[in-house]
């Protein structure tokens, strides 16, 4: 019937949640999603109960037909309340396949991401290092490969993933390949002294580029952090990394290695 076929819908809707945000996801993002997932969530319930009461309304009406009709309801009286009943839920079944198709539509749209960079040429930008070197698409020439690793220093994923990078780092350093800390705003402002500060409390001896409102971070849709983009000296995204991955230097690795072994 009309009524289960939409309650299956319903159901389905309400136990969708979120999927896991990426590591080092955007805060503001994950909370924007939610609050739209509390909206819609407030809707389906709202139609759930509406359906429940017309489920039972149907129930009742059905026993008094198998009942030959009961006494002091007309025949033409229970076919005018099925009509209705039938009416409201074709209405109800249109409402939910507008917002399932809604739903549909707003996964399909892909938001830009990092990743996007991959194969292409790498955005315009001009960032000078703490130690006043600069970093822009003119500094890539020099070196065989570049390592950008976009962080923040609140970041708890970009924490777990630094270490590892600049294990890294240490060995590859040595071959010319450059890696950069560009290092991001999250919520909270730091000093580029207290920035650093946080760095080499972290173990890392990368260069870092304090980013200024993020304007970098946005040319290369690095809206998570760490976001890690591995670039070559014709200034080509060859590899982005999103995430605070468990095996990160492995990654990097076998990435540096592929490349430098190119003729």
């Amino acid at each position: 019937m009309k009524w289960f076929s939409a309650l299956a819908v319903v159901t389905g809707l309400l136990l969708c949640d979120i999927a896991p945000a990426q590591d080092g996801g955007s805060a503001a993002e994950i909370t924007r999603l939610k609050a739209e997932q509390q909206t819609m969530r407030a809707e389906l319930n709202r139609t759930r109960a509406e359906l429940d009461n017309l489920r039972k309304l149907v129930a009742d009406l059905t026993e008094r037909v198998s009942q030959d009709a009961a006494p002091g309801v007309a025949p033409q009286d229970q076919t005018q309340a099925l009509t209705q009943i039938n009416q409201k839920l074709d209405r109800i079944l249109r409402d939910l396949n507008t917002l399932k198709n809604s739903g549909a539509r707003k996964a399909a749209t892909k938001r830009p991401s990092a990743t996007d960079f991959v194969g292409k040429q790498a955005p315009k930008f001009s960032l000078t290092t703490t130690a006043g070197v600069p970093v822009s698409n003119e500094e890539f020439a020099p070196y065989p490969v570049t390592v950008l690793n976009f962080v923040a220093p609140n970041c708890g994923y970009c924490a777990r993933q630094i270490p590892k990078v600049n294990e890294v780092r240490a060995q590859y350093e040595p071959a010319g390949v450059r890696f950069v800390n560009i290092s991001e705003t999250m919520r909270k402002k730091y000093t580029t002294e207290e920035a650093v500060n946080v760095y080499t409390q972290m173990g890392s001896q990368i260069e870092i580029a304090i980013d200024k409102d993020n304007a970098v971070a946005k040319l290369f849709n690095a809206t998570g952090y760490p976001t890690l983009c591995v670039i070559n000296d014709k200034g080509k995204v060859e590899h982005v990394t999103i995430g605070a991955k468990d095996n990160i230097d492995e990654i990097l690795i076998g990435q540096l290695d592929a490349l430098l072994s190119e003729p």
